[in-house]
């Protein structure tokens, strides 16, 4: 996307922020608005795919999908690749209007990678294991 939630992630909490987009014209413009924003220091934009992150192993304390799983059929490889960019402990949240509660639930904690949490109004979080 553009960047519009990873500004107001900055805004609100004080915190640096990676986005990562299938498309290099979309990260280029949400560079340009948090410049413009006021928020080029606090905030990055990576063209990459969400099944192969162009980052290190180990490196974010939480990943938030807004709007991503839903879009990505292969469930498995998607927390797998966010399980090993997390750090140890690290927590992933993430909405998906797609799959039911059942179905959440039954399908990230596999291989023992992710343990839920909490369920908010729109989103579950889960914290990393092994």
């Amino acid at each position: 996307g553009l960047g519009g939630p990873a500004r107001v992630l900055v805004a609100e909490f004080l915190c640096r922020v990676v986005g990562i987009d299938l498309t290099g014209d979309f990260c280029q413009v949400a560079q340009l608005l948090s410049h413009y924003g006021g928020f080029s220091g606090a905030t990055d934009f990576l063209q990459g795919n969400a099944l192969h992150l162009p980052v290190k192993t180990g490196i974010f304390d939480t990943i938030w999908l807004q709007h991503v799983a839903l879009n990505i059929p292969d469930k498995k490889a998607l927390f797998s690749e966010c399980h090993r960019v997390l750090k140890p402990g690290g927590m992933l949240s993430f909405s998906d209007h797609h799959m039911k509660r059942d179905e959440i639930l039954a399908k990230i904690p596999h291989n023992g990678l992710f343990k839920f949490v909490k369920k908010g109004k729109k989103t579950y979080s889960f914290i990393k294991e092994g």
